[in-house]
């Protein structure tokens, strides 16, 4: 038997997509803006402009795993105005841009392949 909340990530990960307003995310849980930041920082020690924009990120990288999706359609999924302000932010988190990301991951799994000798 499946709890209530069991596709809470699922939904937490669509507005993380499309929504980038801390007022957003204070509406949602009845509580002020204020009381909002104040929380996140309390218990993150970060603000919270820089946990969604982390969360943000990470699913970013999540997305560059998946060899369909090209980056300019995974800055439109997460709501990015340009291809441009995407990379900024996942090189922010990231220390290097979304195509070189994307490059090492396949660097990687060329490494991990077994070899046909």
């Amino acid at each position: 038997m499946q709890n209530g909340g069991g596709n809470q990530r699922g939904k937490d990960a669509d507005h993380i997509k499309e929504e980038t307003e801390l007022d957003f995310y204070a509406e949602q849980l009845c509580v002020s803006k204020k009381y909002l930041s104040m929380i996140v920082k309390e218990k993150t020690r970060v603000p919270a402009g820089k946990v969604i924009s982390a969360l943000r990120a990470e699913l970013a990288a999540e997305m560059l795993r998946d060899p369909d999706l090209s980056i300019q359609q995974i800055a439109l999924r997460l709501s990015f105005s340009d291809q441009s302000s995407f990379g900024k932010l996942f090189r922010k988190h990231a220390g290097i841009s979304p195509l070189k990301y994307r490059q090492s991951l396949r660097k990687t799994l060329l490494t991990l392949r077994p070899s046909r000798n």
